[in-house]
């Protein structure tokens, strides 16, 4: 902690005599205005370096230590993984285990109580509306006895990317289980529901339990593959959705991404 008081003051509380080495003396103060980026500094530090020889007044300087303060906004990098890439980082043996075993499965649990309801999540109030659309999208829906709906879906792990005829790890197996979660959260959530019932969570296409491990190792395959940049203003990022991987790091402050989608993929076309 440190406290910055006036002189006088810090003589008539016994500060200045107390003879413990704790007291700095303040010897100048200087700002200046950066308005040259919402959260980024100037690149070349012209305002930070302006700002300092306020504080430090003419040379020659008696400086004992500099404490400088950054910019107070994390500017929320987008980072992106090649998920040709990712394909090859992953043991094929765990490859063809998700393709023997049909893919991949989703199941969501929309509860009466917690989390998103299904007729947020739907916007509509017409469970026969759901049931449509599920159809229509090849999902399962099933209504719980708590009034909540359950879904389920099976997809393909592996898909042929319609331009260049690649294959590409196209699902979301890893981000939608349970255990790419904060430890804390996948705590609180499985005190709270058995497994079947947890708000959303993946397993192999026959329904079977994909081990914690086998996630873990999609995990590091992702990151083995991932790039990052920091979003400056009027940047245009255009991402070709099934090559990339893509997400979104924490930030503070403000914040605002228009988004755009273009072509839609349908793979049954």
């Amino acid at each position: 902690m440190v406290v910055v008081e006036s002189a006088a003051h810090a003589r008539a509380c016994g500060a200045l005599d107390s003879g413990d080495g704790r007291v700095l003396s303040l010897g100048g103060v200087g700002w200046s205005c950066d308005g040259d980026h919402p959260t980024a500094p100037r690149e070349d530090g012209e305002q930070i370096v302006r700002a300092m020889r306020r504080a430090l007044g003419e040379p020659p300087y008696d400086v004992g230590c500099v404490v400088p303060h950054g910019t107070g906004t994390r500017l929320s990098a987008t980072p992106l993984a090649d998920i040709r890439e990712v394909r090859r980082a992953i043991d094929p043996a765990v490859r063809e285990e998700f393709v023997r075993r049909g893919g991949w499965q989703v199941v969501r649990n929309f509860h009466a109580d917690f989390g998103v309801p299904w007729q947020e999540a739907f916007n509509t109030t017409d469970r026969d509306a759901v049931v449509e659309y599920c159809r229509t999208k090849g999902i399962t829906a099933a209504w719980r006895s708590d009034g909540g709906l359950r879904t389920t879906a099976i997809r393909p792990v592996v898909h042929t990317h319609p331009g260049s005829g690649e294959e590409v790890w196209f699902n979301h197996a890893t981000f939608w289980h349970v255990t790419s979660l904060a430890p804390e959260v996948q705590e609180g959530l499985r005190e709270i529901f058995d497994d079947e019932d947890l708000p959303t969570n993946t397993y192999y296409g026959d329904g079977g339990r994909i081990p914690d491990e086998t996630v873990a190792h999609l995990r590091a395959a992702y990151r083995s593959a991932t790039t990052r940049f920091d979003r400056q203003r009027d940047d245009v990022l255009i991402v070709d959705n099934m090559l990339p991987a893509h997400g979104r790091e924490p930030f503070t402050g403000p914040r605002k991404i228009a988004v755009a989608m273009a072509e839609v993929y349908d793979p049954a076309a």
